[in-house]
């Protein structure tokens, strides 16, 4: 059955772009950049890299990789890069952009990018530089088995990291995430400060610091240790509710009610890359609805692509933790201003927090 199901999800991708089959690049390798999301390179490798192996003969090659060390690498090899896609964080997009390192994308050629919602593109001088691959943000995940065992009151506000029952049991991203950052701007934010006056945030979270079990950088560790029942209480990002509930923990991801940082991951071609025409059939794959279903529940994103929504029952929009209702809750950051101070609050973070 599952064979099946994979060839019947090839073909009905393949019939947009593949037409008669051109193998221009019989026996090739394309590289391809993929965040640390669950699933992210299984998807890309089932689902994208039959189609595109079909029409033009190209093998891709997938690697998982933190959205600063992306930035890191294709600055290193930015003379002739030979990674062709990057899937990062929408702040790393707006940086590696604003670089020079990636190539406008021509929406002509991604025909599915019309089905998604407005807001998705990120644009500089008329010219679109990455595209946002869901619509992401950062709140809070707690363990619900945990919560009603202890009879506590389920969180809604970013001030329940704070509770005194919860002292140890607390689990904050660092800033080396986009979560992490997203979460430093907000909590400025609400301590009456922001991008420019980043001290409240830190003065805050020093009276945090001693009851806090870990500062964790990858979504991996955070499940982890609320797997294990040592954190009950974290920050994450809003896929991690349902992808973590798909596998059987008794999870829960909530919006506060003071809002949640817009963190939607983004993705971008590298500007000089081979491939370029590859890569355009690789975006029209990904923004595809048989792709975005997919992404839906086996990596529990929240996909920008109209159509989903239009396919998903009641019951399974209810358990979505961000819905086309609530997209106005999400806080738009400016990420271009961010990236001129986040590695100065990087070190600072290390230096008075650790982590």
């Amino acid at each position: 059955m599952k064979r099946f199901v994979l060839f019947m999800l090839v073909a009905v991708l393949a019939v947009g772009i593949c037409g008669f089959s051109q193998r221009k690049y019989e026996g090739q390798k394309m590289y391809v950049y993929a965040g640390i999301t669950p699933h992210a390179r299984d998807l890309i490798v089932t689902y994208i890299a039959p189609v595109l192996k079909e029409k033009w003969g190209i093998d891709l090659v997938v690697e998982e990789l933190g959205s600063k060390t992306m930035l890191q690498k294709i600055v290193l090899m930015r003379d002739k890069p030979t990674v062709t896609i990057c899937e990062w964080d929408i702040a790393v997009a707006v940086q590696a952009a604003a670089m020079g390192l990636t190539a406008p994308i021509n929406l002509d050629l991604i025909p599915n990018a019309r089905d998604l919602y407005e807001g998705v593109f990120y644009k500089a001088d008329g010219e679109v530089y990455a595209i946002a691959k869901e619509m992401g943000g950062v709140g809070l995940i707690y363990n619900e088995e945990i919560f009603q065992r202890e009879g506590l009151e389920p969180p809604d506000s970013w001030y329940d990291l704070w509770r005194p029952e919860l002292s140890g049991r607390v689990s904050i991203t660092a800033p080396e995430s986009t979560w992490g950052t997203a979460f430093l701007v907000v909590l400025a934010q609400l301590e009456g400060g922001g991008i420019e006056n980043i001290d409240p945030a830190f003065e805050k979270l020093k009276t945090l610091l001693p009851h806090i079990h870990t500062i964790h950088t990858w979504s991996s560790e955070l499940a982890k240790l609320m797997q294990l029942g040592e954190v009950w209480l974290g920050t994450t990002g809003d896929n991690m509710g349902p992808a973590m509930r798909g596998q059987g923990f008794p999870v829960k991801w909530v919006m506060p009610k003071e809002g949640a940082p817009d963190t939607s991951g983004g993705v971008s071609i590298i500007k000089n890359a081979p491939y370029q025409d590859v890569a355009h059939d690789y975006l029209n794959l990904y923004f595809s609805l048989e792709y975005q279903i997919r992404r839906v529940f086996w990596s529990g994103i929240t996909s920008p692509h109209k159509k989903v929504w239009t396919i998903l029952s009641p019951a399974q929009i209810a358990e979505r933790p961000i819905t086309p209702e609530n997209f106005d809750k999400l806080i738009r950051l400016d990420w271009a201003k961010i990236a001129e101070y986040r590695d100065e609050w990087i070190e600072r973070w290390h230096k008075e927090l650790g982590g």
